[in-house]
């Protein structure tokens, strides 16, 4: 089984699992919107959903233009020598961002979601890190703030194999942590 990567280590080296990491960030965002109930029955959306859009945030990290960023983990796979002599491809695009908007926006239309809302949704989570014309308040807030959280290594360190404990317990932790 490939192990996808969402962060390297400091030296360069595979890190936290795509998989894990999004748990991570809908630990937080489920957490979040615990705190704040009536903002997700605004949208309405149930907990579990807000969960489950933030948590797909990082969803375009499992792509080959993201993945070959990381030589080492290229090597680790057995691919080095595909991505060195046909992989060029400038086509392939890397932003994960994009690759998160795209595939995306066919989910929540499966789940009943008109599909101007699901695009509106996928631009939200496609767009995290702030890339965006428009910021719709309050889910692209949380999604952002949430992989904040959900990145940051003193409760969530990017080596993988780290036997953290229980997502959902970790969340309530580190924003215990930094007071909110």
């Amino acid at each position: 089984m490939i192990h996808f990567w969402a962060k390297t280590t400091e030296d360069g080296k595979p890190g936290i699992s795509v998989y894990e990491h999004m748990v991570n960030v809908g630990c937080v965002a489920r957490c979040i919107a615990e705190i704040w109930p009536e903002n997700p029955e605004f949208f309405h959306l149930r907990l579990q959903e807000v969960s489950a859009l933030a948590a797909l945030h990082d969803l375009g990290k499992v792509s080959p233009g993201f993945q070959r960023k990381c030589e080492a983990w290229l090597q680790e796979n057995g691919l080095l020598k595909v991505a060195r002599n046909g992989c060029r491809d400038t086509a392939m695009e890397s932003d994960h961002g994009k690759i998160t908007h795209s595939a995306v926006q066919d989910f929540p239309q499966r789940e009943g979601i008109s599909r101007n809302s699901a695009q509106y949704l996928s631009t939200i989570l496609g767009a995290h890190h702030g890339k965006m014309k428009f910021y719709p308040e309050w889910l692209a807030g949380l999604a952002s703030v949430a992989d904040w959280i959900g990145s940051d290594e003193r409760f969530f360190p990017r080596a993988r194999g780290t036997d953290l404990g229980e997502p959902s317990v970790l969340a309530l932790s580190a924003l215990g942590a930094i007071g909110f």
